[in-house]
């Protein structure tokens, strides 16, 4: 007799950057067919003014209800300061990444 292979779960992590609208994120999403043990990390920035900050609020709303639909509960997202040097937003890029890696 064969020896069944067990069925590993691979942990799929998405990283996305991301501004106003929630479509490009939920998109790839469903495109790819999201499995439950997904994890989901948006990069995004504050722009200054109250509006673009509305914009950006009510596009996470969206973006969590669509994973809430998906049954998908690792959802986080990191604020990146854009007004550094483009290395310093880098570093602070890997640095939140490396930080959320490793838990």
């Amino acid at each position: 007799m064969k020896p069944e292979a067990q069925a590993t779960s691979t942990n799929l992590v998405y990283v996305f950057t991301f501004g106003w609208s929630p479509e490009p994120v939920v998109r790839v999403l469903v495109e790819e067919g999201v499995p439950r043990d997904t994890t989901i990390v948006l990069l995004f920035s504050r722009l200054g003014s109250d509006y673009a900050d509305a914009k950006i609020e009510e596009a996470l709303k969206q973006v969590r209800s669509f994973l809430e639909l998906a049954q998908v509960s690792s959802f986080h997202y990191v604020e990146v300061d854009v007004d550094a040097e483009f290395l310093e937003v880098c570093r602070n890029v890997l640095r939140a990444l490396k930080d959320f890696i490793d838990g």
